[in-house]
C-alpha cells in the first residue's frame, strides 16, 4: 500500500512537472528564445537526447520537480548581442514565457476534469442521516432523510460540491441558502442555514462536523476485514472474520455503533462479545488505543471494516457528453481556482487553520488512495493539485513564478534596466527560505497527522 502510494506520487509529480515546464518551454519557443535543456527532475542525469534544435530532453535523479535551461546573456554560453539570449527579449515576450507554465498548470486541470466526467464518477449524494444538535443544521430545523440539491442557488448534488459551495459562506451576515429534498415525505424545501460565527480556525472540526451534517452511509456490519499488526483487536486476540456483537452487554449492529461505543470509553477496558466464522462465541477484554488528530483524541481498536458497495440509489453519477464534460470543466477549474485563493486568504488571516496545508507525504497518500479507488478519482485529484500548483506559483515569492513577474515589474517601472544581479540574488535566497519553511512546516503537519506527535 506504501509503495503504491509513492507509485501515484511520482506519476501525479511527474506530470504536472512535465506540463507545467512544458508551458515555458512552448512560450519560449514562440518568443525565440534559445532553450538548452528541459528537465524532468534535478540532479544526475540518467537519461538525455538532444534534438535537432540543440534542446537537451532529460530524466535526472531526482524526481522532485523540474526546469526549463533558456539561454542567459551573463552565462558563459550566451553573449550580449545573442537574439536567442532570454534577456535580450522584450519585457512582454519574458512575461508570457513566465506565465506560460502555471496557465499549463490550469490547462491540464481543464483536460483532467474534461476527461473525468467523459468517463464518469460516482460520488454519494448529499443525504443528511441526521444533524448534531446545537449547530447550524439543526437550528435550521433540517429534517432527518433530506437531501441537499442546492447551495446558494448552485446544484449541490454531492458532499462534494456541497462543501465547494459552502466554504465561502463561513463568517458571512448573509445566511446561506439550502434547497432540500426530504426523501421521506417527498417534499422540496428551502432553509436558510446561519454560518456568520462558524469559524474553523482552531482546526479541530471539518466544515461537515461544524455545520452539523451527519452524512448518510450504509450499514457497515461489524465484522473485522483486518487486524492491524502491535494493535489492541491483536492483542486481544482478534482476528479477521470476526463479528462484534455486543459492547460492555450492549448490543452491536453496524461499524459506526463500534466506533461510537469505542470512543465513548475514553480509554477505558471494554468487554466484547465476539462471535467467529464459525458461529462460535467468545468473549475478549480490550482497552482501546488513544490517536491524537489535529486538536482531538480519538480511541482506537486495530481492525478494518469489510468494504460494502454502494446502492445507485445513493450516488450520483457524474458522467456527461464530451461538449458537457468541456463546459463543466471550465466551470469546476474556475470554482476551484476562486476558492483556493480564498482559502488561502483565510490561512493569511487565521480564520482557517494551519494543519489544512498538506505536504508531500499527505499529497503521495492522498494520490495512492485516489489511484486505488479508480481512473477518475485520480484523475479528480490530479486536476485539484494542478489547480494548487499554477496558484502557489504566481505567488509573489522569488524562485517562483509570481517572483519572476515583480522582477519584471520592477525592470518595467525602472525604464527597462532591470536589478542588480546581487539583489536578484539575495531576493531569491530569501524566497528559498520561504519556501523551504513552508515545505518543512508541510511536512510537519504530515508527520503530526501520520504519526500522533
Amino acid at each position: 500500500m506504501f509503495l503504491w502510494s509513492i507509485v501515484a506520487f511520482l506519476v501525479t509529480l511527474g506530470v504536472l512537472v512535465t506540463f507545467h515546464e512544458f508551458g515555458h518551454y512552448l512560450a519560449a519557443r514562440w518568443a525565440g528564445v534559445t532553450v538548452e535543456r528541459f528537465s524532468v527532475g534535478f540532479g544526475k542525469v540518467l537519461l538525455s537526447k538532444t534534438d535537432k534544435r540543440g534542446c537537451e530532453w532529460t530524466v535526472s535523479a531526482i524526481p522532485l520537480g523540474g526546469y526549463v535551461k533558456m539561454l542567459s546573456c551573463d552565462k558563459e554560453s550566451g553573449s550580449p548581442d545573442d537574439e536567442g539570449a532570454y534577456e535580450n527579449h522584450p519585457i512582454w515576450h519574458r512575461v508570457v514565457i513566465t506565465c506560460a507554465g502555471p496557465a499549463f498548470n490550469f490547462l491540464l486541470s481543464f483536460l483532467a476534469f474534461t476527461l473525468m466526467f467523459t468517463i464518469g464518477i460516482k460520488r454519494p449524494v448529499a443525504l443528511i442521516e441526521h444533524t448534531v444538535p446545537n449547530t447550524p443544521a439543526a437550528a435550521a430545523h433540517i429534517e432527518t432523510n433530506s437531501q441537499i440539491l442546492q447551495v446558494n442557488n448552485k446544484q449541490a448534488p454531492t458532499w462534494h460540491q456541497v462543501v465547494l459551495n459552502l466554504l465561502p459562506s463561513l463568517g458571512k451576515q448573509t445566511a446561506a441558502s439550502l434547497l432540500l429534498h426530504n426523501r421521506t415525505t417527498g417534499a422540496d424545501v428551502s432553509v436558510s442555514l446561519d454560518l456568520h460565527s462558524l469559524s474553523l480556525a482552531n482546526g479541530d472540526k471539518s466544515l461537515m462536523q461544524a455545520v452539523g451534517f451527519v452524512p448518510f452511509t450504509p450499514k457497515i456490519p461489524p465484522v473485522i476485514a483486518r487486524v492491524l499488526a502491535d494493535s489492541p483487536a491483536s492483542v486481544a486476540g482478534l482476528v479477521a472474520d470476526e463479528t462484534i456483537v455486543k459492547v460492555n452487554d450492549e448490543p452491536i449492529d453496524s461499524w459506526r455503533a463500534l466506533r461510537e461505543r469505542v470512543n465513548a470509553s475514553k480509554g477505558a477496558r471494554l468487554k466484547m462479545t465476539v462471535q467467529t466464522s464459525r458461529g462460535v462465541t467468545k468473549a475478549i477484554n480490550i482497552t482501546p488505543r488513544a490517536k491524537r488528530l489535529k486538536h482531538k483524541t480519538v480511541y482506537m481498536l486495530g481492525i478494518e471494516s469489510t468494504r460494502i458497495k454502494w446502492p445507485d440509489a445513493y450516488l450520483h453519477n457524474e458522467r456527461y457528453p464530451l461538449w458537457q464534460s468541456l463546459r463543466l470543466s471550465a466551470s469546476r477549474t474556475l470554482e476551484l481556482t476562486k476558492l483556493s485563493y480564498w482559502m488561502i486568504g483565510q490561512l493569511v488571516t487565521g480564520n482557517l487553520h494551519y494543519s489544512a496545508i498538506s505536504g508531500p507525504v499527505g499529497i503521495a497518500e492522498q494520490a495512492g488512495v485516489e489511484a486505488r479507488v479508480g481512473l477518475s478519482y485520480f484523475l479528480g485529484f490530479l486536476a485539484l493539485i494542478s489547480i494548487s500548483m499554477g496558484i502557489i506559483n504566481l505567488l509573489p515569492i522569488p524562485m517562483l513564478d509570481g517572483g519572476q513577474l515583480i522582477f519584471l515589474l520592477i525592470e518595467k517601472l525602472r525604464g527597462g534596466k532591470p536589478m542588480s544581479l546581487d539583489m536578484q540574488l539575495r531576493l531569491m535566497q530569501l524566497g528559498a527560505f520561504l519556501i523551504l519553511s513552508l515545505m518543512v512546516f508541510a511536512v510537519y503537519n504530515d508527520v503530526v497527522r501520520l504519526f500522533s506527535l
